[in-house]
């Protein structure tokens, strides 16, 4: 196993077991047993560490789902990795700031959205009215995924995965791939 992928597990092990705000650097290093310097060859702070393992989960999710038709399944595999993961969510929900949690997941969903929309229309700009259609979708949608998590929501992956999809723009509903036209 390599040494960046070390760290990793060494500090989704710690956010599994406590809150995000209580576990440092330090006590990163002490968990995957490496120097200051390894963690820094390799991440900039704690919340690079925290944002990489919502990315990379989404990320290979939407890169083995994505045909356009199947908006539902990617928001329910994701409320089900959230439902999985539970322990990690609820130790990183409290984050406040612009490295929180939500704010990367707000951040993340825009680009996503945005990218989507842009790649499909061949596009390299959204209209101010588009982006303020995807910013309303991606709160809303932030917003549901946060009471999830914190319960109260009493929704099922499924039902709550309809929810968010009805909110999806319907311009979006043709798109087929992130990556034609």
């Amino acid at each position: 196993m390599d040494t960046k992928q070390i760290i990793i597990d060494a500090a989704f092990s710690l956010l599994e077991k406590r809150p995000f705000e209580r576990i440092t650097v330090q006590d990163i290093l002490e968990a995957a047993h490496v120097s200051r310097g390894t963690f820094y060859k390799f991440f900039s702070d704690k919340y690079e560490l925290m944002h990489l393992y919502y990315r990379a989960y989404m990320d290979r999710s939407i890169d083995e789902n994505f045909n356009g038709h199947n908006w539902k399944e990617i928001a329910e595999k994701l409320l089900i990795f959230m439902t999985t993961k539970l322990s990690f969510f609820e130790n990183v929900k409290d984050t406040d700031g612009q490295d929180s949690f939500w704010e990367f997941l707000r951040k993340y969903s825009y680009d996503f959205y945005s990218g989507v929309k842009m790649r499909n229309e061949n596009r390299d700009f959204l209209t101010e009215r588009e982006k303020l259609t995807i910013i309303s979708h991606v709160d809303g949608s932030v917003t549901l995924l946060k009471m999830y998590i914190e319960k109260k929501i009493s929704m099922s992956p499924d039902e709550l995965a309809e929810l968010i999809c009805s909110t999806i723009p319907e311009s979006y509903q043709e798109y087929r791939t992130l990556d034609t036209p």
